[in-house]
């Protein structure tokens, strides 16, 4: 998908942050650079932070 034009790739590490990782994810989004792709790993989250992540990655195919 991403071949050798990939240059960018930002690796999203928590556990329970709802509402960090919305801004998160629209900040990365808004950026005139658009050759990235996002790992994001989460530690067994119990609020919402999966939910919210998985709404992103519905979304956007750059989301992992």
């Amino acid at each position: 998908m991403y071949g050798s034009q990939l240059s960018l790739c930002v690796i999203a590490t928590g556990r329970n942050n709802e509402f960090s990782i919305s801004k998160m994810y629209d900040s990365i989004q808004r950026q005139n650079y658009s050759n990235y792709k996002i790992i994001h790993i989460d530690d067994n989250s119990t609020d919402d932070t999966i939910a919210n992540t998985l709404k992103y990655y519905q979304n956007n195919e750059k989301i992992k």
